[in-house]
């Protein structure tokens, strides 16, 4: 496949689940690589926020495949605690540094890869029963984690931006996907239970303070999304 002309990458009829849970700031940024020029997002002094979202792209370029995410909200923007947060939200904007990102699509995997997102080819498993959906993550034949998510009623409609930072040869790069959720729902201060598993990836993370009550639960169904290459970007002091 030839991304070059099909630039940027059209995505339809998309379920998108985002869970944001906080963390102590100071554990955030050891799961950063150091010297990486990413300002964290806090939702107030001291407390960072992790994102765990999942996708299942029912119609994409690579066709029908499945992702998962982990990242922590950042940007390259100058930061202000609790202020920056009200911004970005009021913006609809949802920017994040991608620490692991799973897919269950080598062409996927391929592209992501050329574009420095970390992306690594894993089994990814979404499951909706009744009103919760269940995303589990296997890796190296090793559980990384398993989410189930409560589903709201998705009622309204929704346009937002994620926004996704990483790596490349030492240089951070930035990407935007505009979306359009016809079926949007959230609950807040609830609605997801998270497991860790066995996979080094998933033991990372137990011991670092992550709340197990979520902040926000973001439910989109039926989304259009346009993915756009990532760009280098300098960041802002």
């Amino acid at each position: 496949m030839n991304t070059e002309t099909t630039l940027p990458l059209q995505f339809d009829n998309t379920l998108c689940v985002n869970i944001a849970l906080p963390l102590p700031s100071h554990q955030a940024r050891a799961l950063v690589p150091a010297g990486t020029p990413i300002n964290l997002v806090e939702v107030f002094p001291g407390r960072a926020v992790l994102v765990i979202s999942f996708s299942h792209y029912r119609e994409s370029p690579f066709g029908d495949y499945t992702e998962a995410v982990i990242a922590l909200m950042a940007t390259h923007e100058r930061v202000i605690p609790v202020m920056t947060l009200a911004r970005l939200t009021q913006e609809s904007r949802y920017p994040g540094f991608v620490l692991h990102m799973f897919v269950s699509n080598p062409a996927a995997q391929q592209v992501g890869a050329a574009w420095g997102l970390p992306r690594l080819l894993a089994a990814v498993q979404l499951q909706e029963q009744g009103s919760t959906t269940r995303c589990t993550v296997r890796y190296e034949d090793r559980l990384v984690f398993s989410v189930i998510a409560d589903r709201p009623p998705t009622d309204r409609t929704r346009e937002m931006q994620l926004e996704t930072y990483s790596l490349h040869n030492g240089e951070l790069l930035h990407a935007v996907m505009p979306c359009n959720a016809q079926a949007y729902g959230r609950k807040q201060g609830e609605g997801a239970q998270v497991e860790w598993g066995n996979h080094p990836i998933g033991q990372r993370f137990i011991g670092t303070g992550i709340s197990p009550q979520p902040l926000m639960v973001r439910y989109y169904d039926q989304m259009h999304a346009e993915l756009h290459a990532p760009e280098p970007c300098i960041i802002e002091r």
